[in-house]
Parts: structure tokens; C-alpha cells; sequence
């Protein structure tokens, strides 16, 4: 999975489907017919826009947008791409090394 030209999650298809790690990934997946639940009769979207491609923000490209940021460690530098729970791997500060 892919955000703003960086690699945020790797996983098999099935994997990514069943069990995604990512917060972009799980929130593009809750915002998908089918996957997401409706309340009110509307799908959940993903806060905010997406920023322009010359204009990409400082540390994890999603943090403006993620419901778990944390201020200082989002927006100050890039989380590296560790695996998660053995056989994905996530590029999120709510990981640490070799943890899930």
C-alpha cells in the first residue's frame, strides 16, 4: 500500500484485506462499499485532502490526516517499514521494532 509515492504497509493481498496495519490502509478500507459501516446512510471518509505532491508534509506524509498522530513524533520524522505481526510490514510509529 502505497501513500503519496511512499510505502506505508507490505502484505500478501489476503493479508492486506484481513488484517491491515496501517491506519491509512485500515481508514481506505472502512471507506470502501461493502467494507465500511454506514451510519446515517454514509460511508466513513478519511479526514481532510490529500496534500499536493510539491507540498508533502514533514515526517510520516499521513500524519494530517491519521487519527493516531502524535504531535512531535509524526510530524518530526519518517517511521521506518518494520514488520508487524510477522509477515506484514507497517511504516507507523505505533509500532515499534519487531512489535505488534
Amino acid at each position: 500500500m502505497m501513500y503519496l509515492g511512499r510505502v506505508v504497509e507490505e502484505a500478501s493481498v489476503t493479508e492486506l484485506f484481513q488484517s491491515p496495519q496501517h491506519p491509512y490502509t485500515k481508514a481506505l478500507f472502512t471507506s470502501v462499499p461493502g467494507t465500511g459501516k454506514i451510519e446515517d446512510g454514509r460511508l466513513p471518509t478519511i479526514k481532510g485532502s490529500v496534500p499536493e505532491p510539491h507540498s508533502r508534509p514533514a515526517g510520516c506524509f499521513f500524519h494530517p490526516r491519521c487519527d493516531f498522530f502524535m504531535p512531535g513524533t509524526c510530524d518530526r520524522s519518517e517511521p521506518e517499514l518494520l514488520m508487524v505481526n510477522g509477515q506484514q510490514k507497517a511504516s507507523c510509529f505505533l509500532y515499534t521494532k519487531g512489535e505488534s
